[in-house]
């Protein structure tokens, strides 16, 4: 039982190991959520589309899986919901700011009627919008605006989260809004609280407001043109070159081996 003793056990003199400490997430300021905002022109179906988009990440913090998802049978434009489908097939309902609201309408409105099971959010082809064409649509905007630091759809999510705790809303709520399994997963927030310059004063209608500015009532009329986009043009390809039998570089039938180019559709 000699183990046992506090003298004999082999790691008494070793330094106790600290853990790592957790690295907070990085969020936007209000005159950054507000320039990204205003980025997106309002006078195109593409720029409607992008602008619900950061709207959307923005206003809701849902992730970029969940909004690529999203089907039109899920938003609810009239009360002012989404029902969303997050990890593990878990639903949850969120509610939505009346700004963010009218921003979405007004994208719903260009885009035209569509089934309950059509994607919301949808390509210039009428297909739907990938988990990885919503990352390159963020980060794009986030370049143009200036904003100073790279921006993700994750990166939102942190703003929203950390706007919500900013505002005092309770951290059961806002594990529910984002769709944590344990609490602990976003008490990280609480931290991030301690850097009120970039909150000071502000409101969720303060960054919002940007989507008020950026389409005024003059802007309303959306261009709804069609606009013609080069097509690769699929065309019979060349025959293959065939090689004398017995070539080093032919098969029985003639044909030639990998060595040989071999021709790509013009």
């Amino acid at each position: 039982m000699g183990h046992l003793e506090h003298k004999g056990n082999p790691l008494n003199g070793f330094p106790s190991i600290k853990a790592v400490p957790r690295k907070l997430p990085v969020f936007l300021a209000t005159e950054q959520m507000s320039r990204l905002l205003a980025e997106p022109k309002p006078d195109t179906v593409i720029g409607l589309r992008d602008r619900a988009l950061l709207a959307l990440l923005c206003g809701s913090g849902i992730r970029a899986s969940e909004c690529a998802s999203l089907r039109c049978g899920q938003v609810d434009l009239i009360r002012l919901t989404i029902c969303v489908c997050g990890k593990g097939g878990h639903e949850r309902t969120i509610p939505l700011h009346p700004q963010l609201g009218v921003v979405m309408q007004d994208y719903e409105r260009v885009r035209g009627a569509s089934l309950p099971s059509a994607p919301f959010f949808r390509s210039r082809f009428g297909r739907a919008l990938s988990h990885g064409s919503i990352y390159e649509r963020v980060r794009t905007w986030g370049q143009r605006s200036r904003v100073g630091i790279p921006i993700s759809p994750h990166r939102l999510r942190h703003t929203f989260a950390t706007h919500l705790v900013r505002a005092g809303v309770g951290l059961v709520t806002i594990r529910d809004l984002l769709g944590h399994r344990q609490i602990t997963s976003t008490q990280i927030y609480l931290a991030c609280n301690g850097r009120r310059s970039a909150f000071r004063g502000r409101t969720t209608s303060d960054w919002l407001a940007a989507l008020d500015g950026a389409a005024p009532a003059s802007c309303r009329t959306v261009t709804l043109e069609r606009r013609v986009f080069p097509v690769a043009r699929l065309t019979r390809a060349p025959p293959l070159p065939i090689a004398p039998r017995g070539h080093p570089r032919s098969d029985r039938r003639g044909h030639p081996a990998a060595p040989y180019p071999v021709p790509r559709l013009a």
